[in-house]
This record gives C-alpha cells, structure tokens and sequence, in this order.
C-alpha cells in the first residue's frame, strides 16, 4: 500500500501513523472493523486477511507474540495466547476444546469481529509454522461465513481442507500437534511476560463486566447446544436462575429481552455473511427453521431474507424458543 493509499485509509478511519507505530496503543473496535474494510477497498485484495498473516515482521503481535514464543508447546503457546488474546481484540473470544484424538480452536463472536476470522486463524497458523516447523498443519478449518476467494486459495494457506457455511468458526488440530516442544521455549523469561501481561489485560478489560454483559457471553456460547435456558446460563454464571434474573433487572432489562437482542444481533451478522434461514436457525438454537423466522419477524418487524439491520428484540412469548 503506498502513502495515497495510507493518507486515505488514515482519513477515513480516524487513525494516525503513531497510533499505529504505538505498541501500547488501544485502537477502538469500530475504528479497527473501518481499517480492514479500507485496507481490502484500496489494496483491492479481498483475501488481504490470509496474505498479510503471512507478510507479518517477528514482534508484529506484541507481548502476544512474545508469550507465545516462551511456552514449552504447542498447547502451552495457545494457551496462553487465548487467556490474552484480548490485549490484541476486544471483542473476540475463542475456546479451545481437548477430544481424545483433536483439539478444537473454536472462535466465538458475540457480534462482528473487528478482526476478520480468516486472520485470525491464519496468524495461529503462521505463528504455528514458525514456532513448530513447517508441518504445522490444521486438520480442518470451517467459517460460517462465505469465501471472499476461491476455496483453493484458503485450502492451499491452511494445507487443509475448508469447509464455508459450517455451523461454527474452528480450526481443528490434531491432539499430538498440541504436544509438541518448541525450541524457543523460556521457562524463566515466561513469568516475567505473564505479569505484565496481566498487567495489559487488566487495562484492556476495564471495569468488571455487568451481569447483561457476563450473561451475552455465556448465552452466544450455549446456543448451538440449545442449553440456553435461564436455569442452564444461570449455572454456567455460578447464580441461581432467581438471582440472574433479580440482578437483571437491577440493570434495566430481562433474560429474555438479552437473549432475544443478542440472536437479533447474530441472526443479522450470519444473514449478512450469506447463511440460509436454515443454518441461521440451527446456529441460534432454534428448533426448526419456521420458529426462527417467526422470532426474526418478531424482532425486526420482518422476514429475515428482506434484511432488515435494525434489532428492535421484544420478547418471544409464544414462539417458546
């Protein structure tokens, strides 16, 4: 990208060139979506996302980066890069879930990442080939999203195969990947970058997070195990159902009118990204399609395909989802 490209990109989006050349520097979630989005418009590469992970310098992620490095494998280095993965974005939050024979790195998003989840999971991998060796494979990765490329593209960068439309944002990994040393391992350098990681986490986090908000992140992570019922978010908050919805309601809200914006929010962010009616349902915990689109009509004032982007969540009452 030359200086006119960069002079425009940082005229739309309100960002500098210190801004961005400040390790420390906490770029807002709305300036940060507006950054890729420019960056793809005036570089003309919608697969910018899977290019620039591989384009990176050593130190471009940070502390992150750092943390990583020190870890003594593979398991140990996602670990610790998902306990801080906030210090890099606010808004995303990823699981990683141990089988027996794979581990998945599951990318959960309450609504629209500023970061775009093939950079995500292309940067895991990338960092994994550094640090592992160039046999660092996924064995599959899936977006519910649609391409922006051909899938040999991504197939070729991941070495894997792709799979778009899935109902979850993943990447799978086999479980002896997870066990595999790395040389840049540091066991006394490690503790010192955790404490001021902890540091930079606990500036990134801010005020304690209200119950509305604890409540978001537990219901986004239940819904496609349609476990999302009062009583089932309640226990995975350490309350009652009675005192969840209590301390709700000292927020000005209820369980249902969260649950109900939050799937308005998410229904949205999949229909835009090309979903059918039928995957939107299932990744929203619905029991069958006609529900969902009862719920969506509710929500918005209409059908799901004639797209309406205003979420106006009301209660669901007799749809009983």
């Amino acid at each position: 990208m030359g200086p006119a490209a960069l002079d425009e990109l940082f005229r739309v989006t309100g960002l500098t060139a210190e801004i961005c050349a400040d390790a420390d520097a906490r770029i807002e979630a709305d300036s940060l979506r507006a950054a890729w989005r420019e960056a793809i418009r005036l570089t003309g590469d919608p697969l910018l996302p899977l290019h620039l992970a591989t384009a990176l310098p050593p130190g471009a992620l940070g502390i992150v980066e750092y943390l990583v490095r020190c870890a003594s494998t593979v398991g140990e280095a996602l670990a610790l890069g998902l306990r801080y993965l906030n210090i890099l974005d606010a808004v995303a939050h990823a699981e990683l879930v141990d089988g027996e024979r794979e581990a998945e790195l599951e990318l959960l998003v309450l609504v629209d990442s500023p970061i775009p989840h093939e950079s995500c999971f292309a940067a895991v991998v990338g960092q994994g080939r550094v640090l592992a060796g160039e046999g660092f494979r996924p064995v599959a990765v899936d977006f519910t999203h649609h391409p922006a490329g051909g899938r040999d593209v991504y197939e070729a960068f991941f070495r894997a195969p792709v799979r778009f439309g899935a109902p979850a944002t993943r990447l799978v990994l086999s479980r002896a990947s997870l066990d595999v040393p790395l040389a840049t391992a540091d066991p006394n350098l490690l503790p010192i970058l955790v404490r001021h990681a902890e540091e930079l986490l606990a500036r990134c986090q801010g005020p304690a997070p209200t119950m509305t908000e604890q409540a978001r992140q537990v219901i986004a992570r239940l819904l496609r195990r349609n476990q999302h019922d009062v009583e089932q978010v309640a226990a995975e908050l350490g309350v009652t159902a009675r005192s969840l919805q209590r301390r709700l309601k000292e927020e000005g809200t209820t369980f249902q009118a969260v649950r109900d914006e939050l799937r308005c929010e998410l229904a949205i962010t999949y229909l835009r990204g090309g979903a059918s009616t039928a995957e939107v349902s299932f990744l929203l915990g619905f029991s069958e399609a006609s529900a969902f689109f009862r719920a969506f009509k509710r929500w918005t004032g209409t059908t799901p395909r004639t797209g309406s982007l205003d979420c106006r969540a009301r209660s669901l009452g007799e749809d009983g989802e």
